[in-house]
């Protein structure tokens, strides 16, 4: 038995259903994260019976491990080796989502496909916007050709939701729903913000995204209204993309606690207000606690 699942395992005969819940908050190094990865995230994943929800849970997963990256390396912690690991874990729980996602669309449910790619390269490419502006923030961790697969795979799985709904009817009503879908979701993220607690900085840098998530949304009516619904699709899904990354940027900078000083400023080559996406133009320092080798 791996060392770190021995120890999971007797930290859970020994502390309970208790140190399983304290395993949540805890990163790579501490004592209690063999239980966080080794058991309460097997649990979990046990329990995910379709490939819609499995695909969703490794995009989460794949989410999570960046964090702990960015976590780790806001402290100056992360070092060669949980870099390299958590670089790898992320690798598994993003190429898994993918091929998950794929299956469904290939399955014949398209829209379900679109939305759970375009979720997962929302939520990693703004992970890697963090990562990047973040001093020794792991850099070797290749988040970008995971984005660049996500949204390749949400754009195939967008021509086929159009192509299954071609007819005139069948086409204005796929359009119409990705318009209310981006509206909801700006809607959302903007109630979000007004929450007491949201730092200035968190709501400038989201306000930006869900400004040009509005400039997308109005342009996709306005098609709409001249019953071009393909672009409308097209210019509503960038709008859901962007207020997308609205929404996982705030979730993450609260999350992570991030500060004024603790990222750097805007890189000039950074797209992130992009209103498309590029590939759409078709140590071993270690955390206080243990240092154990397990299998992420």
């Amino acid at each position: 038995m791996p060392i770190g699942a021995l120890i999971a395992l007797i930290v859970i005969l020994g502390g309970g259903g208790g140190a399983s819940i304290a395993a949540q908050g805890s990163l790579p190094g501490d004592a209690l994260y063999p239980v966080k990865v080794g058991i309460n995230e097997k649990v979990a994943g046990a329990f995910k019976f379709s490939d819609e929800a499995r695909a969703a849970w490794d995009s989460n997963l794949a989410g999570v491990r960046l964090d702990e990256a960015a976590k780790l390396a806001l402290e100056s912690r992360l070092g060669t080796d949980w870099e390299t690991k958590l670089g790898t874990a992320f690798k598994v729980h993003a190429d898994s989502a993918e091929a998950r996602i794929e299956k469904i669309k290939d399955g014949g449910n398209a829209k379900v496909a679109a939305a759970l790619a375009g979720e997962l390269e929302a939520k990693l490419r703004v992970r890697s916007e963090v990562l990047a502006r973040i001093k020794d923030g792991g850099k070797k961790i290749d988040v970008d050709s995971e984005v660049r697969d996500a949204a390749r795979l949400r754009v195939d799985a967008e021509d086929d939701e159009k192509s299954e709904e071609a007819d005139s009817e069948g086409g204005k009503n796929s359009a119409e729903g990705k318009i209310n879908a981006a509206s909801n979701v700006i809607a959302s993220v903007k109630a979000f913000l007004d929450k007491q607690g949201v730092s200035t900085t968190t709501k400038a840098e989201a306000q930006a995204k869900i400004s040009v998530a509005e400039k997308l949304l109005a342009d996709a009516q306005v098609k709409f209204s001249a019953a071009d619904y393909s672009a409308a699709f097209d210019l509503a899904q960038d709008a859901l993309r962007a207020a997308q990354e609205a929404r996982f940027s705030s979730e993450i900078r609260i999350d992570l606690k991030i500060g004024n000083d603790d990222l750097s400023g805007d890189d000039d080559d950074d797209d992130a207000t992009s209103t498309k996406s590029e590939d759409r133009g078709r140590n071993g320092e270690i955390r206080g606690g243990v240092n154990v080798d397990i299998d992420l």
